[in-house]
């Protein structure tokens, strides 16, 4: 068998394969020997689901975080990409019950508060919607893509001064986003 020890080696070399030589597969195959040989931690299991994600196998992904959340029910990175399965597959209460648990356990996750709002958007839940791109925003305002997503909230509701505001915003952050110049155009056209 493996020595015990051999599990950073294996988990060393899963990383530069993914990482540095984008080869998910093999990659994959290193952590699933770090999973064999250290299968009490959440490592192995968060460094298999992140290349499995890479190689959009949701469900493998899933699985190995949910591995990992049960050895670790604090692990930020396991909850967020639950959640981030959850919203891929349209399963949104679900995706919403792990983005608040991030939030809960790391209040400066920028990212959850943006998939939070897309979550609570998708529910036609918009002021709710506006409110996590908000708090996002109270925690990292340099964000693009939460203005981005607040601008088109709130011109969905209504509020087209403040949502033109966000939108430029938005722009002057990334201003290669094609993206958020399309967005702005769009509202910029409108009557």
């Amino acid at each position: 068998g493996a020595n015990p020890g051999d599990w950073r080696i294996h988990y060393k070399y899963g990383k530069l394969l993914a990482e540095d030589m984008k080869d998910y597969k093999a990659a994959a195959d290193e952590y699933r020997t770090v999973v064999g040989i250290i299968g009490h931690s959440h490592m192995g299991y968060e460094s298999l689901g992140a290349v499995l994600r890479a190689l959009g196998d949701i469900r493998g992904m899933m699985e190995q975080y949910e591995q990992a959340l049960e050895r670790k029910p604090t692990s930020v990175d396991a909850l967020y990409y639950l959640g981030w399965g959850h919203q891929k597959q349209g399963r949104l209460p679900d995706a919403e019950r792990y983005y608040r648990r991030v939030i809960q356990l790391r209040p400066a996750h920028a990212p959850a508060y943006n998939n939070l709002g897309e979550v609570l958007y998708k529910q036609n839940r918009l002021e709710d919607a506006v409110q996590a791109c908000r708090d996002g925003l109270a925690v990292d305002p340099n964000n693009a893509i939460l203005h981005s997503n607040l601008g088109v909230l709130l011109d969905k509701l209504g509020f087209r001064e403040e949502a033109i505001r966000q939108l430029h915003t938005a722009e002057r952050l990334d201003p290669n986003s094609a993206r958020i110049k399309a967005v702005l155009k769009d509202i910029l056209k409108q009557n």
